[in-house]
């Protein structure tokens, strides 16, 4: 994340490398939803 904010000085490349983030970001949390809810239903 860091090294992403040094991409600043160039924001067009910031912007597709923050980009990408979001959807790394977005796609692991498709894909945990279904183990986190799997989990919290045992809990009750």
């Amino acid at each position: 994340m860091c090294v992403l904010f040094v991409l600043l000085l160039f924001p067009a490349v910031f912007v597709g490398a923050y980009s990408l983030l979001m959807l790394a970001n977005a796609a692991f949390l498709v894909l945990a939803l279904p183990k986190w809810y799997r989990e919290v239903k045992t809990w009750s």
